[in-house]
This record gives C-alpha cells, structure tokens and sequence, in this order.
C-alpha cells in the first residue's frame, strides 16, 4: 500500500535532507527558497547542518504536496494525493466520506466558541483552548 523512502530515491531517502533532495530534484537554495517562501540563506544552512526546521519541512510539504511522515520518517508514499488515494482503497469512499463530515462538525463546534487560557505574555499571542463537546454551552 505505502511506498517506502527506498522506492522514492534509495539510499539518498534514508535521511530528511536526502528525502528533501528527492523530493525537490535537487533543486538549489534560491530555487527552494522561490517555491517555499523561506530564506535561501536559512534553507542552505538547515540543509548544510542536516537540520531542517520544523517551519522548513512544512513549507516544504505544502508547497511540494509532501506527505510529513513521509519526510520526516521515510514511511509512506511521498505525496498526499498518493496518501488519500491509499486511504480511500483502504477504507473504501463511503466510509472516508462519512468520517470527513463529522470530523467537519465536530470540528466547526469546537471553533464556535474558543477561550483564551492564560494572559498574553509581552510581545506573545494569547494561545487559545478550545472546549469540548462535553462542556456544553455557558
């Protein structure tokens, strides 16, 4: 079902910077910071160091369509459209359909009514908690 790193690249997948080669054709630091947004300057030493980001590897994964797990771990197919297409093969059309929609309305209930937990630090956003189904209304 998954394809693992070895079929996305061979031995240069068995580590993030190599799956992010194969995954960018190699592309250069000007080009990755085109398609990224980020700073080429940042992008070359994360990419020189061994140590992308995590704001890297997910500017990376939206610009390029790339399934996390699969550049963080190497598991999995490379692209997110192969990994919805594994998903609806595993579990069949209905059933995804049926678990997007109430994934949708639980998650539009939770959004309805957030509350901030702690005071804003200096300079900070205030984080939000998001109440449960289960604490009802005020």
């Amino acid at each position: 079902m998954g394809t693992s790193s070895a079929e996305h690249g061979g031995s240069h997948a068995s580590t993030i910077c190599g799956r992010i080669r194969v995954c960018t054709h190699g592309a250069g630091y000007r080009e990755l910071a085109r398609m990224t947004g980020c700073n080429p300057e940042t992008i070359r030493r994360n990419l020189l160091n061994e140590t992308p980001t995590l704001s890297l590897v997910c500017a990376l994964c939206a610009a390029l369509d790339i399934n996390a797990n699969w550049l963080l771990f190497g598991l999995g197919p490379m692209h997110r459209r192969d990994l919805t297409a594994n998903v609806v093969v595993s579990f069949g059309p209905e059933t995804v359909r049926t678990f997007a929609s109430e994934a949708g309305r639980a998650m539009a209930r939770e959004l309805q009514d957030p509350e901030p937990i702690d005071e804003p630090r200096q300079g900070r956003a205030t984080p939000l908690r998001l109440r449960s189904p289960e604490a009802g209304a005020r």
